[in-house]
């Protein structure tokens, strides 16, 4: 890492870590010394072609670079590939590789093979999304459920009067949108989950009718499965289907650009509002035209980086301090706040 990279990592990582993480936690204060080499980690993420994961893999190298590690990078073709990511992690502990650090595409699925790993002394550590095995040494993302709520706060100030929203997930049984739509869903009602009361629309499928005294009507809720042209698809739907929509929401960087094209190519940006995740350069084009509102910004450098820190601490025996939960925070990116030099490395810490 060079110098003025490693200056701008190192306020980063100040800005975006919660107050109750000390440095001494996170590893950051001091660096150990490499006296020999620390063997091979496999880092395990979601999916190819995606800006956020290109950021988690040079965030992990940056850190096997400092601690004298290989890093094995393997990503499915797409996040919903629990199969594939089954036998990358067979293969790393085939590998006897010193840790796994793996952005899970499931909350479940994974857990047997993980314990395989973790039984033969192999630590396991969560990035991004968690996985409900217990085995696993640590968790470094976002609060997702959070994360939904500032994107919810924001809808509140372009909306203040309420209307019609649509939401559009990546992926449903993943443990990133489920948690991103209820803590938004929970910020709109105030304090609990808005209850669904079903009626039928003019497909035949159930919609949210609205709810007494809330300004907020959630008029559909879909999936893409992460697919970006699903996503432009079921944007246009629902654009046509409910004409009053006045913004829709994407949980993350598939879903989001899917919405904005549909919205720009239907001639409303603008007019529907489009607030998102995370920030591609095909994104950050977005919101410099207008077409994307607002979009929450999480911190995958610093996913890939600790994760690589906290593989070290775990190969050394030196696990005390450790959280088991690390929580990264999120920064709401907006036309206004897009070229702020901390919010320009956030968005891509490959190229700055």
């Amino acid at each position: 890492m060079s110098g003025d990279t490693g200056r701008k990592f190192r306020s980063a990582v100040l800005a975006v870590l919660t107050l109750s993480v000390s440095l001494s936690a996170v590893g950051c204060s001091h660096e150990k010394p490499v006296t020999e080499y620390g063997g091979e980690i496999a880092v395990i993420c979601k999916a190819q072609g995606v800006q956020f994961w290109d950021a988690v893999r040079r965030g992990a190298e940056d850190g096997a670079e400092e601690l004298n590690y290989t890093i094995n990078y393997q990503a499915t073709s797409n996040d919903t590939e629990l199969n594939a990511q089954i036998k990358m992690v067979e293969e790393a502990i085939d590998n006897n590789v010193s840790a796994i650090v793996i952005a899970p595409n499931d909350t479940e699925g994974l857990n047997v093979t993980l314990d395989k790993a973790v039984s033969k002394g192999i630590p396991v550590i969560t990035v991004d999304s968690d996985v409900t095995y217990e085995g696993r040494l640590a968790y470094i993302g976002s609060d997702n459920v959070s994360a939904g709520a500032v994107a919810a706060r924001e809808v509140m100030e372009q909306l203040p009067d309420g209307g019609d929203i649509a939401i559009i997930g990546h992926v449903e049984k993943s443990q990133t949108a489920i948690e991103r739509i209820n803590g938004f869903k929970e910020e709109l009602a105030g304090v609990e989950v808005q209850k669904e009361i079903p009626v039928e629309d003019m497909n035949g499928e159930m919609k949210n009718a609205k709810i007494p005294d809330s300004k907020y009507h959630i008029v559909a809720t879909k999936y893409c499965e992460n697919e970006l042209e699903t996503a432009n698809k079921q944007a246009k739907a629902i654009l046509q289907n409910y004409p009053d929509v006045k913004l829709i929401y994407g949980t993350n960087e598939n879903s989001t650009t899917g919405i904005c094209d549909a919205v720009a190519e239907m001639g409303k940006a603008g007019e529907v509002k489009v607030i998102g995740f995370n920030a591609s350069d095909k994104e950050v084009a977005y919101i410099q035209d207008g077409t994307l509102t607002g979009t929450i910004v999480q911190n995958p450098y610093n996913m890939g980086y600790l994760g690589v820190k906290y593989a070290d601490s775990a190969v050394h025996g030196d696990t005390s301090d450790l959280l088991p939960e690390l929580i990264t925070s999120v920064t709401l990116v907006t036309e206004e706040n897009l070229n702020n030099e901390d919010i320009r490395f956030l968005i891509n810490p490959v190229t700055n």
